[in-house]
This record gives structure tokens, sequence and C-alpha cells, in this order.
């Protein structure tokens, strides 16, 4: 059972079942707001683990998952809030210029994102799962980095990155604070939220342009060999 009216929850790229076996990573936006309803219902999915990418002041402004915690879910912060979002921040942005911010997400947040692929790696056998805010960006780098580790092919990992937009769109109006925040209407923030796959496929192709490709922006920031292997033994149910 999936808790589908948690915004943008959903199960990461369950197309590729050779490479990543059923039930083993989620994706979400943020989990500090449940109703008891999805609390139990993420319990019932088996996730033990709650990685979360939130900043420090999102996590000051929203709160922590204390329902989840109540309920004996794990939760790890992993902040990544310590990079360029400028271009994004306000407005409409445009493909390019979340692409730059995915981009500077990749060269200050090294050894942030090292953590998160290394907490998946050191839980995996029972479900993770991974979010930000509204699971877009921040959860879309760090699930992209999985898939490559896993060697998903791009195309499907490209899918996944597509898929924020549609759900988030259905849930749109529960972001209604966002678009009142950011003095925007509802049209204008719905248009925020596109994840168009070439997007993610100029992003790891930007990264592939770097020493060591994809996978060196977590070895650089500290993820070891060993870990990277640990982790698609577990992923693939393997481990």
């Amino acid at each position: 059972m999936s808790p589908s009216d948690i915004l943008n929850f959903r199960e990461v790229c369950p197309w590729a079942r050779d490479r990543l076996a059923a039930g083993r990573l989620f994706r979400s936006s943020s989990l500090a707001q449940l109703t008891p309803a999805q609390i139990r219902r993420i319990v019932d999915t088996g996730i033990a683990t709650y990685v979360d990418l939130r900043s420090d002041g999102e996590i000051s402004r929203d709160g922590a998952p204390q329902g989840l915690l109540d309920a004996g879910v794990e939760w790890i912060h992993v902040p990544l809030g310590d990079y360029d979002r400028s271009r994004v921040a306000e407005g409409k942005p445009s493909s390019a210029d979340y692409l730059a911010s995915y981009l500077s997400m990749a060269s200050e947040c090294g050894p942030g994102l090292a953590l998160a692929l290394r907490t998946i790696a050191e839980r995996g056998e029972r479900p993770v799962v991974l979010g930000c805010q509204t699971g877009k960006d921040r959860t879309g780098v760090v699930v992209a980095l999985v898939l490559e580790s896993l060697g998903i092919p791009r195309s499907l990992v490209a899918r996944d990155y597509a898929g924020s937009g549609p759900a988030l769109r259905e849930g749109l109006d529960r972001l209604q604070h966002h678009w009142i925040r950011r003095g925007l209407s509802r049209q204008e923030y719905a248009e925020r939220l596109e994840t168009p796959p070439s997007v993610l496929h100029e992003f790891l192709s930007a990264l592939d342009r770097r020493p060591g490709g994809p996978m060196g922006v977590v070895l650089q920031g500290g993820l070891g060999l060993a870990e990277i292997d640990a982790l698609r033994e577990r992923l693939r149910g393997e481990g």
C-alpha cells in the first residue's frame, strides 16, 4: 500500500526492477506535517528511515517529523541548503535556471550528497524514503545519483525525475502558501513545478564532463567505493 495522498510520494523508478528491488526506496515532499492516517500508511509501507534533505531554516520554520518519530521511524537530517538557488528562488525560473541550481548543488553539497547515499547504503534492508520541501529538486538530484550508481538507463532516471511535475500539480492547492509567499498566481506557481526530463539529461551530461562523472560528486564528497558497492547490493536486494 502506498500513501498516495501525501504530496509527491512515490516509489523510485519502478520500471527498473532488474536493478532496483521493489519496496526499497521511496521519494516524497516534506513529511513533517502528516495526519495520523498518513503516518499509519507510511508505517504500513514498511518505511524505517526518513532521510530529510530540508535545510536547517526549513526545519525551524516547518518543524521536525514528530509524528513519524513517535511511530518509530528513524529521522536522519541531511541538510542540502548551502548552494546557489538565487536563479530559482523567485519568479518563474527557466529550465536553464534549474540546471544551474542543480550543478551548484553538485559542486557545493558533495559531503551532504555523499551522506545521503551512505545513509541509504547502511539502512537499505528496510525501506527508506527521501524528501525535501516538495520532493522535486534536492530529492531529484539525490535520486538521480542513486540511480546512476545502480547503472539504471538515463532515460528511466529522467522519467523518474519528470514524475514530480504532474504529482505536484495534482496537489497544487496544498502549496498555496508557496505561491502567496512569492507573490505569484496559482498558474504562475504551477509553471514552476515543471520537471522536463531534458533538465535531468543535461544535468548528468554536464557531470560527465567533470572528473569522475556523476559518481565523482559523491566520491569527492567522502563516499567510499565499498559504500557504493553496499548501496548497490542493498537496493538490488542482494544484501
